[in-house]
């Protein structure tokens, strides 16, 4: 075996992808949100790339569509140093950011109307709250950053002595994040140095006033006692005394919907049970998660369908993706003068990169959806029992693009209608074949499912068997497992789950 070193050729295929290529496909996979940012850099690093002026208005108040008839050249170069430009570069841009709409955010109000015993240590410590200051809770709502902030801007305003104050401080920080306090108080009490004498009534009358902070059912040690401290709050009636021994004694029972024990044990009637049930279905045993947690989710749609002719048609959101152009008073010094304009000469040709790289992602969504919206025109008109089935091969195959930029340019990507906001994503899906030989579309069955649900008779709910039977009947032949994964999927509980007095 020799070992001296040889020299051998050998011819291989390997695909590689150009910066600007690679910039083109993280364009195309960006959301409407996060290309906004990679504009906004842009922008703000390139002084050759501005916002064209439009005399459009507002695309909060009237959703302006753009087009792109017009658009298409053979030189785009020479078609770029022609435009247009804006004032100052980057001025138009900002207007993009008013078409975030944040999901609305779960409000509750506030009230106290529990007494401290004489005994306690902060003797009317609580803070005062009528009627005119209860809807300040969603002022604090907004300003907290989270349930313990909002607690301990509550203490602040509550008079204490520094002792008092620093054990409800305590209390306040052993909660866990939906406002439970899990930990037993003679274990909370070890962990207290025995030198500041503190006492397990002191944490007991500290977690005492921590309760009546809101939201109401902070400081719960458990479920049963969350829901009577919510219950405390609401006026005094024979449903609400009722809905306290159900969520004092019977939360076992709640939970099976057991009702024919519940009229017996607690010698009520169906009206008086109905009273205290819906009482109960008020309250939030999470109550410290609507304090704080994540900020809600921004959509932008990346396009808008409208009516028009008799047609759905799909036109471009510009607010997503503002029309670029150059800055006409760099692309005049780079044509008057040769020397010393090199940094000016790269940015020109980012800038023209960029734009042109935009202008294809915006002609591809334009492309997808347009065919989307063909081939859904009856969710448009009927709703979603009237979706059809749709894959990305199926799409990819029409526009003779490939499969991969079909999933690319489906991600992160939003369609405004009449009906909502929906992602691109939600028109795709399998299907199961019916009787007659048409495909169903897994979003029509779901419909389809929903509805019979929703007109069941809730006192008899149907049981997924008896949903298959009723699908089979009209034509839609599925097994009982699907029905309970469609219906899990859609968050429905079961039959037993869902009956109703």
């Amino acid at each position: 075996m020799s070992l001296e070193p040889r020299l051998h050729l050998r011819a291989s295929a390997t695909l590689a992808l150009s910066p600007q290529m690679a910039q083109a496909l993280k364009l195309l996979t960006l959301s409407a949100v996060e290309l906004q940012q990679t504009l906004e850099e842009a922008l703000q690093a390139n002084p050759l790339l501005e916002v064209a002026e439009t005399d459009e208005e507002s695309p909060e108040e009237t959703l302006p569509i753009a087009t792109n008839e017009g658009d298409e050249s053979d030189d785009w170069q020479a078609q770029l140093l022609e435009r247009p430009s804006a004032e100052s570069p980057g001025e138009a841009h900002e207007h993009t950011e008013d078409t975030l709409q944040p999901a609305p955010e779960e409000q509750t109000s506030a009230n106290d109307t529990e007494a401290f015993d004489d005994e306690l240590l902060w003797q009317d410590a609580r803070p005062a709250r009528d009627d005119d200051e209860a809807s300040d809770f969603t002022e604090w709502h907004a300003a907290a950053t989270d349930l313990h902030h909002y607690l301990h801007e509550q203490a602040a305003l509550t008079p204490l002595a520094e002792r008092d104050r620093a054990l409800v401080a305590f209390m306040i920080e052993a909660l866990d994040d939906d406002g439970y306090l899990h930990e037993d108080l003679d274990e909370l009490l070890a962990s207290i140095p025995p030198e500041l004498e503190v006492g397990r009534e002191d944490l007991e009358i500290a977690l005492k006033l921590i309760q009546s902070f809101d939201p109401p059912g902070v400081g719960a040690r458990d479920l049963g006692e969350c829901l009577r401290l919510q219950l405390r709050e609401r006026p005094d009636t024979p449903a609400r005394r009722l809905a306290e021994r159900l969520v004092s004694e019977a939360l076992e029972l709640l939970g099976r919907k057991d009702y024919a024990i519940l009229k017996r044990r607690y010698a009520c009637d169906d009206a008086l049970l109905r009273e205290a049930l819906a009482l109960i279905a008020t309250l939030d045993p999470h109550p410290g998660s609507r304090i704080g947690g994540e900020p809600p989710p921004y959509v932008i749609p990346d396009v808008i369908v409208r009516r028009r002719d008799g047609r759905w048609q799909v036109e471009l959101n510009p607010a997503v993706a503002p029309r670029l152009t150059l800055n006409q008073r760099y692309a005049q010094i780079l044509g008057e003068r040769r020397d010393g304009t090199e940094a000016l000469r790269e940015h020109l040709a980012a800038a023209k990169i960029l734009i042109r790289q935009l202008e294809q992602r915006n002609h591809t969504i334009l492309r997808v959806a347009q065919e989307i919206v063909e081939r859904q025109q009856d969710f448009f008109e009927h709703g979603e029992a009237a979706m059809k089935p749709l894959t990305l091969r199926t799409l990819a195959e029409a526009l003779e693009l490939h499969e991969s930029t079909i999933s690319r340019v489906t991600q992160g990507k939003y369609l405004q209608c009449p009906r909502g906001v929906f992602e691109f994503r939600h028109f795709f899906g399998g299907g199961i074949a019916g009787e007659d030989g048409e495909i169903a579309s897994a979003t029509a069955i779901k419909a389809r499912l929903r509805a019979l649900i929703e007109g069941e008779n809730r006192t008899k709910p149907l049981s997924d068997t008896r949903l298959a039977e009723l699908l089979a009947a009209e034509g839609i032949p599925i097994a009982r497992r699907t029905v309970a994964k469609y219906r899990e999927q859609m968050q429905i509980p079961p039959a037993n789950r869902r009956k109703a007095l």
